[in-house]
């Protein structure tokens, strides 16, 4: 069992529900080291067993802050951590809360925005109804660091199990594209464990139990624009489409 401890009592010197019920805290001064205690200064790892390290300032880093071993303790001392600091951009309206704005629709004639209070409840007030075939393309975004991991992502929604008949193969299914700035599909292949696999694009996927999220993993790519483009491999009803750190 992985053990890592991060102490919340060099943050606060208390934490008391007040009469209204709203949490209170008092920040305390930061604390100088103590004993065999390690000092961090930055990102990094940090994985010597039995070990305290204490932050020293606040870090932030536009990828991981930091990768803590098994039992360890990090005493934040009062400061700020943060990750994944960086200009990263998203999919504009990619829940179609504004309609189709922004999204090329030109090869997807079945393709529209609906409410989900009219058809089924999902992320917002609208999402994307598609027939099968159609195909839709985000506007590109920027990716700002080169050699890092993101995740390109299509919510689907729709069916359940009593709709399905009981038989997962009547799932709706997407398919997720990557493109780069020349309109090329972007191909990433990812080792997990001791397996090995194309992670993007992704075929005809769906996601568990009827709704969820399908993604394609992104990989060891330059910096500079992308778009998502997404197939629906049968009718399928779309929502919160994206690409993330």
């Amino acid at each position: 069992m992985l053990t890592t401890r991060i102490l919340l009592f060099s943050v606060f010197a208390s934490l008391t529900a007040g009469p209204s019920c709203l949490a209170q805290f008092t920040p305390v001064q930061h604390q100088p080291l103590k004993g065999t205690e390690i000092g961090i200064h930055g990102p990094g790892s940090y994985d010597v067993a039995g070990t305290t390290y204490r932050l020293m300032n606040d870090i932030t880093s536009p990828q991981s802050t930091m990768f803590l071993g098994k039992d360890v303790v990090l005493d934040l001392n009062g400061y700020t951590l943060r990750y994944a600091d960086g200009r990263y951009e998203h999919i504009p309206n990619p829940g179609f809360e504004e309609g189709e704005k922004g999204w090329d629709l030109s090869k997807a004639p079945g393709a529209k925005a609906v409410s989900t209070d009219e058809v089924h409840v999902f992320v917002g007030k609208k999402l994307l109804s598609m027939k099968a075939g159609d195909e839709i393309v985000s506007p590109y975004i920027t990716l700002p660091l080169a050699n890092r991991s993101y995740l390109a992502m299509c919510g689907v929604t729709g069916h359940d199990y009593h709709d399905m008949n009981g038989d997962l193969k009547n799932q709706m299914k997407v398919s997720v594209y990557v493109e780069d700035a020349t309109g090329k599909n972007v191909v990433c292949t990812t080792r997990y464990g001791d397996t090995t696999m194309v992670s993007c694009p992704v075929e005809k996927r769906a996601p568990r139990l009827g709704g969820g999220v399908v993604y394609a993993h992104l990989n060891n790519l330059p910096a500079g624009k992308y778009r998502v483009r997404i197939k629906a491999d049968t009718d399928c009803l779309v929502d919160e489409i994206d690409i993330r750190p």
